[in-house]
């Protein structure tokens, strides 16, 4: 309806022009009837027109659409009380005071969760360390000190055997220099098997720093062992040459002397494997 009253009023703006002009015409030649049948024309037709526009202009008052556009108006916002202000206020505090204990309690929760957690790896820590400890107390105790108790005591044997049995013998003559000389040998060829024997110690379980003891014992022991070949060739060749001259026996003794440092060394990081161990004193 309303396209229908915009065409309405084009139609009667149009027809006010045509009548105007036509005026125009009529009174510069009023003698012609055409012309004024034209304006007649013209005169009604602007009449019918804004009589049709005055009543579509009524009927569209009573249209939906012209409703609705009455009926919209400015929504109206109530103003809120103090009451109601107060009661809104009051809810809100309730609401964050109920948050504020809930992420309180959740973090406490936490808190308490990452403590408890903690606690527990750490036991689990002690526990796998203990478990540790005790396998290698017995891998200590079943293996390796065995293993370094016959390599010391094998040390010594091949010492007092045949270095210190063939010095007596010399000295109250029960060993000529023949049996002496091979003596001598035999200590170079039994020390050399016995490094083999000691390189052959492995470390097993042992913790790092049990492992760093261990390997200076293996060094230390292996040195002592490779002075005391040392000394039995010096001394196989006296006994070849059938020279017993001083300088030479200091030479000697300086090389056993330097084996006793080493086996002591190594005898030291075997006790401090022992204490480590808590074995010291059992």
């Amino acid at each position: 309806m309303y396209d229908l009253l915009m065409v309405l009023i084009g139609a009667s703006f149009l027809a006010m022009c045509l009548f105007i002009f036509l005026a125009i015409i009529s009174w510069i030649n009023k003698k012609s009837s055409k012309s004024k049948n034209m304006i007649k024309f013209a005169g009604f037709s602007l009449a019918a027109i804004f009589f049709f526009g005055f009543v579509s202009e009524l009927f569209e008052e009573d249209t939906p659409v012209s409703k609705k556009k009455t009926e919209t108006s400015a929504p109206v916002v109530a103003k809120e009380t103090e009451e109601e202000k107060s009661i809104r206020v009051a809810k809100e505090a309730e609401t964050k005071a109920k948050e504020e204990a809930e992420n309180a309690k959740a973090k406490e929760e936490q808190a308490k969760a990452d403590a408890d957690a903690k606690l527990k790896a750490e036991a689990e820590k002690v526990k796998i360390a203990e478990e540790k400890r005790v396998a290698e107390v017995k891998f200590y105790k079943e293996e390796l000190s065995p293993q370094m108790q016959t390599t010391l005591k094998e040390y010594d044997a091949i010492w007092e055997q045949l270095w210190v049995a063939t010095f007596n013998g010399v000295s109250n003559g029960s060993v000529d220099v023949y049996n002496a000389y091979s003596n001598m040998k035999a200590i170079d060829t039994q020390y050399r098997a016995l490094s083999t024997k000691i390189d052959n110690i492995e470390k097993g379980s042992l913790s790092k720093k049990n492992q760093k003891e261990l390997k200076t014992f293996k060094s230390k022991l292996n040195s002592a062992v490779m002075y005391r070949r040392m000394a039995s060739d010096e001394a196989a060749d006296m006994f070849d040459a059938g020279t017993f001259r001083p300088s030479e026996f200091e030479d000697v003794k300086r090389i056993v002397n330097s084996s006793d440092i080493d086996m002591m060394q190594a005898a030291l990081s075997m006790t401090v494997i022992e204490d480590n161990l808590g074995l010291l004193g059992e």
